[in-house]
């Protein structure tokens, strides 16, 4: 369902997946061995330009990256970075807070995670929205920075 080509169908699978991958890492598990779930997900992240679609992959992406460092790691290797890259570039409040809230999650990553991300060249980026106007961006901004502090 999640690569069906009708917006409206990829949109309440990728919000079926995120609830989902919200409940146990088991289930967060099961998705990324799920073929071409995850790099689905990610490129509908990157490409679709649809808040409607890029919300609920983005929350389920976020969900794995939340588990265990193997998943991030595969969500890593699936092109994650270069989704927040594109997202920060959106900056739309709801789709910055998602992400960087991600981004928080790498950092909590192991040391190779988080080198990645500072790689990546994204720590330029977070630290400007340090001063972004909302006050929950700003927050969990700092978390990534926590992150990539330890």
């Amino acid at each position: 369902m999640i690569q069906f080509n009708d917006r409206a169908t990829q949109t309440d699978a990728a919000w079926a997946i995120s609830y989902i991958t919200d409940s146990s890492g088991d289930h967060a598990k099961a998705v990324c061995a799920t073929n071409n779930m995850v790099p689905t997900l990610i490129s509908h992240i990157a490409t679709c330009g649809d808040d409607k679609l890029i919300t609920p992959s983005l929350r389920a992406v976020g969900n794995i990256i939340t588990g265990a460092d193997d998943l991030t790691q595969f969500c890593l290797e699936n092109g994650f970075l270069q989704c927040v890259k594109v997202l920060f570039e959106m900056r739309k409040k709801n789709i910055l807070k998602e992400a960087c809230w991600a981004l928080s999650n790498v950092t909590a990553g192991t040391k190779q995670q988080v080198q990645a991300v500072v790689d990546f060249g994204l720590i330029p980026t977070v630290i400007n929205l340090l001063h972004h106007t909302d006050y929950k961006i700003q927050k969990v901004n700092i978390f990534v920075l926590r992150g990539v502090q330890n």
